[in-house]
């Protein structure tokens, strides 16, 4: 799967109930934000288990190639964030019961994750609703980290040069003056 297959995914997903409502710049910020927030210690709301089998599908999703993967830019650690601050205790709560209903061995989550994509979204305590879930976060956590955004989509918070006292009748000035 190339980078734009990606993005074009991200784009057709649709987003969780928690992050629904919010406009394209307001979702960024969340997520700049989070990835600021996460200590990187003890989980909040994942017990060691479900981080587990998070990490095996974060690893899945966006694994490390040229690029950096989900789990080197901490997306496990962001989407524990996410269910302790964003997410309803309820909802939360049936999202962990349908990522139980996972198989997240290695050996099987390769064939699991073919035949869940396959399925249309289900509901949050479903294998498939867990899994679309899974996947947005872990593609959101991944855009939404200052490592992506610098190392890989060499993002710019100005692009190009700006030159607020810049002396418009020099030669060569783009500026044309009246």
């Amino acid at each position: 799967m190339q980078r734009r297959d990606v993005i074009r995914l991200l784009g057709s997903l649709g987003a969780t109930s928690a992050l629904a409502s919010l406009p394209g710049e307001r979702l960024w910020a969340v997520g700049l934000d989070a990835h600021r927030r996460t200590s990187g210690g003890a989980f909040r709301v994942l017990s060691r288990e479900a981080a587990e089998a998070i990490a095996r599908i974060a690893d899945l999703v966006m694994p490390r190639t040229e690029t950096p993967g989900a789990l080197d830019v901490g997306c496990v650690e962001l989407i524990d964030l996410l269910l302790a601050e964003w997410f309803t205790p309820a909802d939360r709560d049936l999202l962990l019961t349908g990522l139980a209903a996972i198989d997240t061995t290695p050996a099987t989550l390769p064939a699991t994750a073919r035949a869940l994509e396959a399925q249309p979204r289900g509901a949050k305590d479903s294998a498939s609703g867990a899994w679309w879930e899974f996947k947005y976060l872990t593609l959101f956590g991944w855009f939404t980290s200052e490592r992506v955004m610098k190392d890989v989509l060499k993002f710019q918070i100005w692009p190009g040069r700006y030159g607020g006292c810049e002396d418009m009748t020099r030669p060569g000035s783009s500026a044309r003056p009246a």
